[in-house]
Formats: structure tokens, C-alpha cells, sequence
């Protein structure tokens, strides 16, 4: 099953929780919660909630865990969590400068993916500020106090080297056909140096393959994606070179019988493997070593839970008291 089939049930709960909570605001106030006299203001929270989506209610992917609260009460939590770090921040002189939360975020708004998420309304531009400088905020809290050396750096980065490398990416395109008698006639036409969209609209029974003019894509050479026959196939090809056919076979369902495809590949270009060097990345492995180091974020989450039993934390929602330490009620 999806994860998202599984998850819909809490992610249709918004709307309801949304109207008991305009009634339930306490005072007037236009605040959804207090914290160390800190308020979240209803519109805050408001706009927030529009955004909640699936990958909020996931805790770890394996085993699969999911929250079971609200979409309120997951965003409320987590919006509370965000207050309190950065007042903690603020208390231990860890605060993240403001030129350095500002250049991060030029750098994030210069990426396609947060483009569009700001185009569509998907992400406001103060959302992404906060979160940044939450993120920076939680890394000082968790690594103050440690420090690496140079050879430390240079140490994480050999034994990360996957991360600072890029894979091997094919770019693939075919010719497929579920007439086996036609995969020499393909060849035959290939080899004589016939144009291959020629030979593609002249033999291929797949449509959606022909509108691209044979495109499958690109990818990396190991994706799990790729059936193993054709990754298989791909292997030994050099730019321009085709594979011999490659039988497929796949399950219509419903008791049918299965379907054969015969796949010619051509490999369209082949991008080889890249790592980054050191001197590219030495600021990023510091980062990370230094946060190795330091034993993770969770030292931060730790701290932030012991700062939270300890904080005056009012909710104005009904329902939500939960989110109120146990001491505090």
C-alpha cells in the first residue's frame, strides 16, 4: 500500500480542526499559543497549516512510523519546537547571524525546486527564512562546545567520499516492438545507418515512446527503476551504440497472458561518475564532522525537550493540550 493511502486520513483532518480552533482562540487574542510569553499568532499558524502535507506525519521510513496526531496539532508541535529552539538560541549567544541566514537563503531561492514552490504559493519566503535559521540555530546548539581538527575534516570527507561524489548517469533511448521478427529488421535498418527516429516511428508499437522520438531518460546507471535486463544491456554501450534486443515480459493482470517487448537500447550519452574535491567541499565536511562529532542533532532535540519541561507554554486550542508539558498542567 501507498504511504499516501495510508497517511489521508490525517491529512484530511485540517479543515475540521481549522474551524474549532477560529472558535476556540481564546480572548480575542488572535494568538493559537503562548510560549515563554511568546506568541504564534492565528494567521501564522493559518497560513502554515495549508502547507501540511504527507511527508510531515512521517517519523522514519523504516520501519515506516507515522504520527497519529492532527495536522494541527503536528504543525503546532512542531511550531513550538521552533520558538523554543530559537529562544534558546538567543539566551546562549548561538543565534545564527543574520547575514549568514540571508545568504543561505539567496542560495536556496537560486535552486528551480524553491523557485517554483514560492511561484506556486507552495512556500512563502518568510517560511523559508524561519526554517533556515531554526536549522542553523539547532546545528549551533548541538555541536557548541566541540571542535575538529584539519585532519579530522580531511578524514570525514575519505570516509564519505559517496557523499561528495555524483554517480555514473546514462542517457538512454529505444526501440521497442512486440513483433520479435521485426527486432532484425531494426537492427538490419540501424546498422545501414538509417536515421533512428525513422526506425522507431517505421517499427515501434508504443506511442507514448514515439511522441518522445525514443526518449526514456536519464539516470543514474544503478537505478532500481531501470528493469535489470536493460540496465544489463546499457552496461557495455559507448555513446551512440545500440544493444541487441532485449526480451520483456510483463503481467497485464486479470489472467491474461503476459506481454513480450522487444527493446533495442541506444545509449544517447554517458556522463561518467565525478567527487568533488576537498578543497570544493572542505566547508561542508567540516560541518558534518563537526556535527558527527558532537553526536548528532539529537544532542540539540535533548536539550530543546529538557528547555521545554521547564518553559511556560499556554495553547488556546481545545484539544491540544497535549502539546503542554505534563508538569505544566
Amino acid at each position: 500500500m501507498r504511504v499516501w493511502k495510508l497517511l489521508v486520513p490525517f491529512v484530511a483532518l485540517p479543515l475540521i480542526f481549522l474551524l474549532s480552533m477560529v472558535r476556540s482562540v481564546a480572548q480575542g487574542d488572535g494568538s493559537v499559543a503562548t510560549v515563554n510569553g511568546e506568541a504564534i499568532a492565528l494567521s501564522e499558524f493559518y497560513d502554515r497549516l495549508q502547507h501540511v502535507n504527507v511527508r510531515d506525519f512521517i517519523v522514519t521510513m523504516t520501519p515506516l512510523t507515522v504520527r497519529t496526531q492532527t495536522a494541527g496539532q503536528v504543525l503546532l508541535d512542531r511550531m513550538i519546537n521552533e520558538r523554543l529552539t530559537l529562544q534558546w538560541a538567543g539566551k546562549t549567544s548561538l543565534m545564527p547571524p543574520d547575514a549568514e541566514v540571508d545568504a543561505e537563503v539567496a542560495r536556496a531561492k537560486s535552486q528551480p525546486q524553491v523557485q517554483q514552490a514560492i511561484a506556486s504559493h507552495q512556500l512563502s519566503e518568510e517560511v523559508l527564512k524561519l526554517g533556515i535559521r531554526f536549522q542553523k540555530a539547532l546545528y549551533n546548539i548541538a555541536t557548541t562546545g566541540t571542535t575538529v581538527s584539519p585532519q579530522d575534516v580531511e578524514k570525514y570527507y575519505k570516509d564519505h567520499i559517496a557523499s561528495y561524489s555524483s554517480p555514473e548517469r546514462i542517457s538512454l533511448e529505444a526501440i521497442t516492438t512486440t513483433k520479435q521478427p521485426d527486432t532484425a529488421k531494426i537492427q538490419a535498418d540501424l546498422k545501414a545507418g538509417k536515421p533512428f527516429v525513422e526506425v522507431l516511428k517505421a517499427y515501434s508499437d508504443d506511442p507514448g515512446l514515439v511522441s518522445r522520438n525514443g526518449v526514456m531518460g536519464t539516470f543514474a546507471a544503478t537505478d532500481a527503476s531501470i528493469p535489470a535486463p536493460i540496465r544489463e544491456a546499457a552496461a557495455p554501450l559507448k555513446d551512440g551504440q545500440f544493444s541487441p534486443p532485449v526480451k520483456l515480459e510483463t503481467d497485464p493482470g486479470g489472467g491474461k497472458p503476459k506481454i513480450v517487448v522487444w527493446w533495442i537500447i541506444r545509449m544517447a550519452h554517458r556522463e561518467p561518475p565525478a567527487v568533488q574535491p576537498f578543497p570544493a567541499v572542505k566547508a561542508q565536511a567540516e560541518q558534518a564532522a563537526l556535527l558527527e562529532k558532537a553526536g548528532g542533532i539529537r544532542v540539540a532535540d535533548k536539550k530543546i525537550l529538557d528547555f521545554r519541561q521547564l518553559s511556560d507554554i499556554k495553547i488556546n486550542l481545545l484539544g491540544y493540550d497535549a502539546l503542554i508539558p505534563k508538569q505544566k498542567q
